[in-house]
């Protein structure tokens, strides 16, 4: 659907205070990803800009290789959980923010993962302290036996959701720091290391923060 229909479906949706939105973000991009819009990214560019109008950012063009691979990703999801994910991270490239850095590899490493991949990652982060930016000592070893028990996941489902988030480096296998205690223990049984790229990805797959 090219750009003039995107925005006569957000019409016809309710969603017309989006259409300038969408007009600000697409600056730079539209001719190129104009032919692969449909209805299913209305709701895509609707929750990016709610979430970027409650954090109180204003919408900036996008770079064609940041939001074009999120815009094909995105319209073949149907999971509501990975379109908020989707959501956020448009709304996160297109907010500004110094401190929140949207790589282009994200929307595929986003791409390949799985509703209970994502929540076994948001549960392993939100145990990261903030102070990982700053380059402190940020390994502490995220306990993950809990988070297998809390999904209720069989521990081959676990074992499997590990893996893909281990070969996508969003987490590292565990190596304990104390010398008594040296050496690796088996991804998904007990621990993992958070990572710098982990931690980011996870923040711009985030609604962006309300401003101060």
């Amino acid at each position: 659907m090219p750009l003039v229909e995107l925005s006569t479906a957000l019409v016809a949706a309710g969603s017309g205070i989006v259409v300038p939105f969408v007009n600000k973000v697409l600056e730079k991009t539209a001719s190129r990803v104009g032919d692969s819009f449909d209805a299913q990214l209305v709701t895509l560019f609707t929750k990016a800009h709610d979430f970027l109008t409650a954090s109180g950012h204003e919408a900036n063009p996008v770079e064609p290789k940041i939001i074009a691979p999120i815009v094909q990703a995105a319209r073949l999801e149907t999971d509501p959980d990975l379109i908020d994910k989707w959501a956020a991270l448009l709304a996160n490239a297109a907010s500004g923010q110094v401190d929140i850095l949207v790589q282009p590899s994200f929307a595929e490493v986003l791409r390949q993962l799985t509703p209970t991949q994502v929540r076994i990652l948001d549960r392993i982060y939100q145990q990261v302290d903030p102070s990982i930016e700053a380059g402190e000592d940020w390994q502490p070893g995220i306990e993950v036996s809990a988070i297998r028990e809390e999904l209720q996941l069989t521990f081959f489902d676990f074992q499997l959701c590990m893996g893909n988030l281990l070969r996508l480096s969003l987490c590292t296998e565990y190596e304990a720091k104390n010398a008594a205690t040296l050496g690796k223990v088996a991804p998904g049984t007990k621990k993992v290391d958070p990572t710098i790229f982990g931690y980011a990805f996870v923040k711009a797959c985030t609604p962006p923060q309300l401003t101060v």
